[in-house]
């Protein structure tokens, strides 16, 4: 018999071990995504342009777990369910320390199956709430959240949130009414007993009296005075009026009037004048010299390059970024820059300016670009602008500027 349960033995410690190895690994996953989410949060803008360069070991992203934690928060956060991809780490996390400790680990089907849900109406509800923050819900929470609306309304896309809302509580929490009644009352009941403990710690006022002290009153002067009322001693009261304080020096207040200056006679500035004559500042400097342009140094021809393709690719991620918030364009213009290119939209009519003003982290994204600035509207013109960095910027030298015809001749 003890050499048959030998191997059954031997089995179960290789699972034991499997199971903290397994247990192990899955709770550093769920840590490492953690870290991830996090540092994609902080970083996701600068981030976004290094995500092609997957096997390029010369770009470097700024995530604490460098590019494969860029591109896995990408795609776990932007083209997954948003913020509510932190639940992977509570999943992976939990199931991590069930297997490591061993603590009924039969729940794993259920954990997963609730914890699914709930991301899913975490994602669907951040993309009703905050629609022009597509980051927030991400790409499936954005979608799920325009189809339901498209069908039901977003009346009735709230109301299916809430009854799952309450489905979750009443289901998970085990919440009936009755029950919230009951902790109503624990509520109230523990605020009586506070209630009553502040007011036996109240001191109480000591209301003895000295019966030593107090006087019994002469049985016959009663007597006398029952019977003859008029009898009844009579005593005098004299009111003494209340002390006067002491009469404390008064603060006496000094009063100082300003004395008039002196007027100057207009005339003595004319007066002047015609005696000293007016004063030259440029006297001194008769001899300076301006510093020649040859200390600075010539970079050469430095003229804006035009690529064509760059400003076909921005336009139509523009376009297409717009149409996905319905936001429709009557006209394009772009103005090319040594370093910006500004891209002039007028929009179709009946569109907000701050509906496309809110845009901007979204357009920095899709152009992969580190920052755009978007000029709502621009001054003298019926146009909005959107300023895009150059891929490939030009030198603008300090000796470009101050040769210039508009600075040399310039009035100021």
């Amino acid at each position: 018999m003890s050499k048959k349960q030998k191997p059954k033995e031997i089995d179960q410690k290789k699972k034991r071990q499997q199971e903290v190895i397994l247990g192990g690994a899955l709770f550093l996953i769920g840590l490492l995504l953690l870290i991830s989410f996090i540092s994609y949060l902080l970083n996701w803008r600068a981030d976004f342009s290094t995500l092609g360069s997957l096997t390029d070991r010369s770009v470097v992203s700024k995530n604490l777990l460098n590019k494969l934690g860029a591109y896995v928060s990408h795609f776990f956060m932007y083209k997954g369910v948003g913020l509510a991809a932190f639940l992977f780490c509570y999943l992976f996390g939990i199931s991590g320390y069930k297997l490591f400790f061993r603590a009924r680990p039969e729940g794993f089907l259920s954990i997963w199956s609730w914890g699914l849900a709930h991301l899913l109406w975490l994602s669907v509800s951040l993309g009703y709430f905050w629609v022009e923050s597509p980051i927030l819900s991400g790409i499936i929470g954005y979608e799920m959240n325009a189809f339901l609306t498209a069908y039901i309304g977003r009346i009735g896309l709230l109301g299916v949130l809430i009854f799952i809302l309450l489905c979750f509580i009443v289901i998970e929490l085990e919440w009936t009414p009755e029950r919230f009644q009951l902790w109503l009352e624990k509520v109230r009941k523990q605020k009586n007993a506070q209630q009553d403990e502040q007011i036996e710690k109240v001191p109480e006022t000591s209301l003895d009296f000295d019966l030593k002290n107090t006087k019994t009153p002469d049985t016959k002067t009663q007597d006398e005075i029952i019977q003859n009322p008029t009898s009844i001693p009579k005593k005098s009261f004299t009111i003494q009026p209340p002390k006067e304080e002491s009469n404390e020096p008064s603060l006496t207040m000094e009063i100082k009037t300003i004395e008039e200056e002196d007027t100057v006679d207009a005339k003595l500035a004319k007066k002047l004048v015609e005696k000293q004559g007016f004063f030259d500042p440029t006297l001194e400097l008769s001899n300076y010299r301006r510093p020649n342009l040859d200390l600075l140094k010539d970079y050469g021809d430095s003229g804006i390059t035009i690529n064509q393709e760059e400003l076909e690719i921005n336009k139509n991620k523009i376009v297409e970024t717009l149409n996905n918030y319905k936001i429709g364009i009557a006209n394009i213009k772009a103005t090319i820059g040594p370093t910006v290119t500004l891209y002039e939209i007028v929009p179709e009519a009946g569109i907000r300016i701050s509906k496309i003003k809110n845009l901007e982290d979204d357009i920095a994204l899709s152009l992969s670009a580190l920052g755009i600035r978007i000029i709502a509207p621009i001054p003298g013109k019926g146009t909005i602008g959107i300023e895009v960095p150059n891929q490939k910027p030009s030198t603008v030298s300090m000796r470009s500027v101050i040769s210039a015809s508009k600075f040399q001749n310039a009035e100021m």
